[in-house]
């Protein structure tokens, strides 16, 4: 007897071209970006920002800039008192320091770019011309750039009441790793360097913040992968109730982790357009958005790798140095990516013995933050450059010798020494599948011909386990403020047959909105041009946390799922109703409501109409 493999009849958008939703209004020039809102009366924004790495300011003088037509107001650190809190990301680790931050530098700046005087103008090249005219008097101080140095006991301290520069430490330790790196035939190790980098987005940070005195409300236009966050942190900083706060992120031009973080200058246009009753807008330049946007990883790994002669990895051991600059960035303090570096460098390897140390150490240097897989690149390249050396030292081809230490199926689940569980993956299937791709074999071949010939021919070999669409449990552990692993859909199915769809997402050049649409679309039978999605907005749910960590298809995506799996049940309840059929008989497709097998049906806009959702 044959069997006949069922065929899905109904048309499904994901996996199909299909036109994007966004495209239109973006390539035609008709996108709304931050710096594209037009709010009568707004003032400008400029910042007198500082020229030193490290100092004690001693004295400023706005007497002459004040005198200026146009300029309406010049704010320093004392003038901002009783108005604002300081921010500090906070977090339930051990030996870990937070760092208050102002909206301007108090007291003394700590790296070259922080904000000390803010000028309000009627244009920004009123307040750009003020600036010019402000006098600040610095006592320079000992600037700590060296990380290495800044861990010692004789190295200025950048913040007195952290009482050190490492701000955290952490240890992941599993083994007896002495006695393993003892016991081991073959050790191979090195010092990496990876010096920090600026996440360079097409359109510079910017912000606008506007108040409402009759109904005490504040709104924020940023151009923030995070709204939700932002919203949250602003209500505490102002005492404001989450209701009267709301973020919005139009259309953004770009964010790869820069755009994930709170900053001084959006405390200050919130704190100022309170004050004042007036709105108050900033848009940084490209020399602004290089020198006081949060920089990319910087860090300094010392690793070795013990193996038998048979290329058995036995141990690992690393020590991580962050420079994380001046300070505990919010909200993901300056844990994440010196933390995340040596929870990951055993990657996809079966490592029985490891030690990985790491310290977050603060430097005179803009703050880093979240940048392109956190951690990831660092420890990838660590463990697969060691991998390699291993290699060549063992004279085992780099693939035979990965394949031998990879976690395979018969693992899994398996708990890395960090506690990072790998519930299932295809770390084997991956990389034979490349080899085979490329006929690997052969390839060595030409090479060794290429070598024989005086050619040089290199062949780059490297696998790792990426961690996407984190889950509530493990964005919960470095014990930040917030907890990455939730995300929210909201559905709502109107009279004329429309949805609306509301996430916590904040698009940033991904295709969100195609994407949430097609997800909608074939879980809720739906015509994807009936569906509008809204999102990089803080009042469109009752909580979201942004876009970053490859997480919004998987967790939106996720929660779109089972909202539009809710709404579709009250659909064919209706339905069920309205057409005097079963349950069992109804079904949902390309936006009408139909008994399956006969040609008895409506468009879905008529469910909308006869029930609430």
């Amino acid at each position: 007897m044959t069997e006949v493999a069922h065929i899905e009849l109904r048309p499904r958008s994901i996996g199909a071209r299909i036109k994007r939703v966004e495209d239109r209004r973006l390539l035609t020039g008709h996108g709304m970006f931050t710096g594209d809102r037009a709010v009568d009366g707004a003032l400008h924004v400029a910042f007198q920002r500082s020229i030193h790495a490290h100092a004690i300011i001693s004295h400023i003088d706005v007497g002459s800039a004040a005198e200026m037509p146009g300029v309406v107001g010049i704010y320093t650190a004392e003038d901002l008192e009783g108005l604002v809190k300081p921010v500090r990301a906070t977090s339930r680790m051990r030996d870990y320091h937070a760092t208050p931050m102002y909206p301007l530098a108090r007291g003394k700046v700590r790296y070259v770019g922080e904000p000390v005087v803010a000028v309000l103008a009627e244009s920004r090249y009123l307040a750009e011309d003020a600036l010019d005219r402000i006098e600040i008097a610095y006592e320079p101080l000992t600037p700590v750039v060296d990380p290495e140095f800044a861990v010692l006991q004789n190295a200025p301290l950048l913040h007195e009441e952290a009482g050190t520069n490492v701000l955290a430490k952490r240890e992941f330790a599993r083994g007896d790793i002495q006695a393993e790196m003892a016991a081991a035939e073959v050790r191979v190790g090195g010092r990496f360097r990876f010096h920090r980098k600026t996440p360079v987005a097409i359109e510079n940070r910017a912000c606008i913040a506007e108040y409402d005195r009759g109904r005490r409300s504040l709104t924020l236009t940023s151009s923030t992968q995070i709204p939700g966050i932002i919203r949250d942190v602003l209500a505490d900083l102002l005492d404001m109730p989450g209701h009267s706060v709301r973020v919005m992120a139009p259309d953004v031009g770009g964010g790869f982790g820069g755009k994930a973080s709170l900053y001084q200058e959006d405390i200050l246009v919130a704190v100022l357009a309170r004050h004042l009753g007036r709105p108050v807008r900033w848009t940084g330049s490209r020399l602004e958005d290089l020198t006081a946007t949060s920089h990319g990883f910087d860090e300094i790994v010392e690793a070795e790798l013990a193996l038998d002669l048979d290329g058995r990895i036995r141990a690992l051991k690393a020590e991580v140095i962050g420079d994380v600059g001046a300070y505990s960035i919010y909200p993901w303090t300056a844990a994440l990516e010196p933390v995340q570096v040596i929870s990951f460098i055993p990657g996809p390897y079966r490592v029985a013995t490891y030690r990985g140390q790491a310290r977050a150490v603060a430097t005179n240097k803009a703050p880093t933050g979240p940048y392109r897989g956190v951690g990831r690149p660092v420890s990838t390249f660590v463990m697969e450059r060691l991998i390699d050396m291993a290699a060549r030292r063992l004279a085992i081809d780099p693939v035979a010798l990965r394949l031998r230490n990879l976690v395979c199926t018969e693992h899994f689940p398996y708990r890395t020494a960090p506690g990072i569980v790998w519930d299932r993956s295809g770390f084997v299937e991956t990389l034979t599948s490349a080899c085979d791709a490329i006929d690997y074999k052969k390839l060595r071949n030409r090479q060794l011909k290429a070598r024989a010939t005086g050619r040089l021919f290199g062949i780059g070999v490297a696998t790792y386990a990426e961690l996407t669409g984190i889950g509530s449990r493990i964005s919960a552990a470095p014990g930040m403020p917030i907890n990455t692993g939730t995300e929210t859909a909201t559905l709502r199915f109107d009279s004329t047959g429309a949805i609306t769809g509301s996430f916590g997402t904040a698009s940033h050049g991904q295709g969100l909105e195609t994407t949430l649409a097609q997800v909608i679309a074939d879980e809720l039978g739906a015509r994807i041009e009936d569906i509008r999605i809204v999102q990089g907005d803080s009042a469109a749910v009752a909580h979201g946390t942004g876009s970053y960590a490859s997480r919004s298809a998987v967790l939106a995506g996720g929660a779109a799922v089972l909202a539009s799996r809710l709404l579709k049940e009250k659909v064919v309840r209706t339905a069920s109703h309205l057409l005097e059929a079963s349950i069992k008989d109804i079904d949902v497709a390309d936006g009408r409501v139909f008994v399956v097998g006969t040609d008895r049906s409506f468009d879905i806009s008529r469910a909308g109409q006869g029930c609430l959702f």
